[in-house]
């Protein structure tokens, strides 16, 4: 069942026909020279007049010299013809795209299903459809193009790859999202956008991944300074050494500040004519805050402090060490100073308290340090 033709087959027209007549009738005995048609048989004719102006129709039943027929096929137009007209069975685009179509193969405009099918190279438009016309991918061709991917499948055990490959020695592979869309590989979800410096990748358990700060205890950054001269006070209050401040700036709220102090002091240096025992202290603030102050508890009416020093002798130098964790719970910059307050006494600095000028070995100088550690949460 199908497409039918024969030879040389030709006719006349008996009468004339207008757009709309869907039978045709031809001369006497002229039928016999068609194909016969049974079911869904068919074949195709053209009718051309004497000004060559020609329709090619759909026969789809042949009764003696009475064809049935659709009108205006394979991209012609139904018009009108007159008696003797020519009525002939011509090899037209229709007869070979239907041959193709009964035999399986693929046609130019046709809707087809491959199965078993060989395509070396083809050229593809612009977009793969799904079976629903839907599109599944969206093709853009670049002219000048000497890079591609290359999909390759594997056997049990192994992982099928895309890999980038072409002209070029090394060529990566560009992911881009729409929009705020975000990437999905192996059920994680990468960001949508680009971190700040410094920042890492991390994950919250279902998937999702982020930028964030490092951390698990990890050094930040380091912020340190020395003195390498003196200073000297007695004032009883809270009096900051020059040149023992520094700014650090935390990443995350999280953060702790790990803070070292190496100061070289004389602290024990009294004044007081009845003999009464200096307290000379030592003190550590971010900003207006003391420290200690903050960080301890049950402290009553007790002040905070890092350390207090009373002695009865000349005093001598010394190298105090502290260190001590602070929570600033913020991203602005922190201010950390070092400052001292005296009592009937007068502190000194990365000096003795005799410090002539006469290069005694037993009056020496020295520096101090102050540092600042961010540790990530």
């Amino acid at each position: 069942m199908g497409v039918k033709v024969t030879n040389n087959a030709f006719g006349t027209l008996s009468a004339g026909i207008n757009s709309s007549v869907t039978t045709i009738a031809l001369d006497a005995g002229q039928g016999a020279k068609f194909p016969t048609l049974t079911g869904s048989d068919f074949f195709f004719a053209t009718i051309i007049d004497t000004s060559n102006n020609l329709e090619i129709v759909k026969v789809t039943a042949r009764s003696n010299d009475s064809m049935t027929v659709v009108r205006g096929h394979d991209n012609t137009t139904a018009r009108s013809f007159s008696t003797g007209d020519r009525f002939e069975l011509r090899p037209v685009a229709a007869l070979f795209e239907s041959i193709i179509d009964a035999a399986g193969d693929v046609t130019l405009t046709g809707t087809e299903t491959l199965t078993n099918k060989t395509i070396t190279s083809p050229k593809i438009g612009t977009a793969i459809l799904d079976t629903n016309g839907n599109e599944l991918f969206k093709l853009t061709a670049t002219g000048s193009a000497v890079n591609e991917l290359t999909y390759a499948n594997a056997a049990t055990g192994n992982k099928p790859t895309l890999t980038a490959s072409g002209g070029d020695t090394n060529i990566g592979v560009s992911i881009q999202p729409k929009g705020s869309g975000q990437v999905t590989i192996d059920n994680l979800t990468f960001p949508a956008a680009d971190g700040s410096a410094n920042q890492f990748l991390k994950t919250d358990g279902s998937g999702n991944l982020s930028f964030d700060a490092a951390g698990g205890g990890k050094v930040l950054q380091v912020v340190t300074v020395q003195k390498n001269d003196t200073f000297s006070t007695s004032s009883t209050s809270d009096t900051t050494v020059t040149g023992l401040t520094l700014n650090i700036t935390p990443s995350a709220t999280s953060s702790k500040i790990f803070v070292l102090l190496n100061l070289t002091a004389c602290l024990g240096h009294y004044t007081d004519s009845n003999g009464v025992n200096s307290h000379n202290r030592v003190n550590l603030f971010r900003g207006s805050t003391n420290i200690v102050d903050d960080l301890i508890t049950g402290q009553g009416s007790r002040t905070g402090t890092l350390s207090q020093h009373g002695f009865r002798t000349f005093g001598h130098i010394e190298a105090l060490c502290y260190h001590l964790i602070d929570l600033p719970n913020s991203t602005s910059q922190q201010t950390y100073t070092v400052k001292v307050k005296a009592r009937s006494s007068t502190i000194f600095i990365n000096r003795h308290a005799d410090d002539s000028s006469n290069n005694n070995a037993n009056t020496p100088r020295g520096i101090s340090t102050l540092t600042c550690m961010e540790i990530g949460a």
